[in-house]
């Protein structure tokens, strides 16, 4: 299946500072640890070598780690067990912009882009409706890490259900991707600016 993601022009955009980020969930757990990296590296963007799963204990199967490739190539290169589940199989291993339905790539492209260029951070908030009439509200963070010479080239991106019972798969849930409402989007300041263009 394809995730269809959720960046249009129109939704709740607003791009926030890192004192000013405040996540939930899973989401506290990737963003301390990155902060954390963060301050070890004296406020330079983290090198991806330094990241620790042990550190990342408790969210791992929420988390994907995506490295750029090529101009539109962002592979995975590791999968939480619940993200696999989520998609109904392992994703590690493939183009994060080929999960993404067609129309949504070259924007989806472009704010990974954005992301590395600016070495910022990127978080969108959105709730999906469910065939018994419900809503789950999912966040999605994505935050800069840097190769050895400090190109901002992977990402780690953490993922936040309001309710875990979705995991059915994505396809077996009853998920209506027509019926959402987009909460927040904007990219996060982590120092060094933001797009101009969002």
């Amino acid at each position: 299946m394809s995730i269809q993601a959720s960046i249009q022009v129109g939704h709740p955009h607003q791009s926030i500072s890192a004192i000013d980020f405040n996540p939930r969930g899973i989401l506290q757990i990737v963003w301390q640890q990155w902060q954390h990296l963060h301050t070890e590296a004296a406020q330079a963007i983290p090198k991806k070598k330094s990241l620790s799963m042990k550190g990342l204990k408790g969210a791992l199967p929420d988390i994907v780690l995506a490295e750029r490739t090529g101009p539109d190539q962002i592979m995975v290169r590791i999968s939480g067990t619940r993200i696999d589940e989520l998609m109904g199989h392992v994703i590690s291993g493939q183009n994060l912009l080929n999960i993404i339905k067609d129309g949504q790539k070259e924007r989806i492209n472009a704010v990974y882009h954005n992301i590395s260029d600016h070495a910022c951070g990127f978080h969108i908030s959105e709730n999906f409706k469910t065939s018994t009439g419900g809503y789950i509200e999912m966040d999605i963070l994505v935050l800069p890490l840097a190769d050895p010479e400090g190109d901002c080239c992977y990402y780690l991106i953490g993922y936040h259900f309001s309710d875990h019972q979705y995991f059915n798969p994505f396809s077996k849930a009853g998920f209506n991707f027509k019926d959402r409402t987009v909460n927040h989007i904007g990219y996060i300041d982590l120092g060094n600016g933001v797009p101009r263009n969002q």
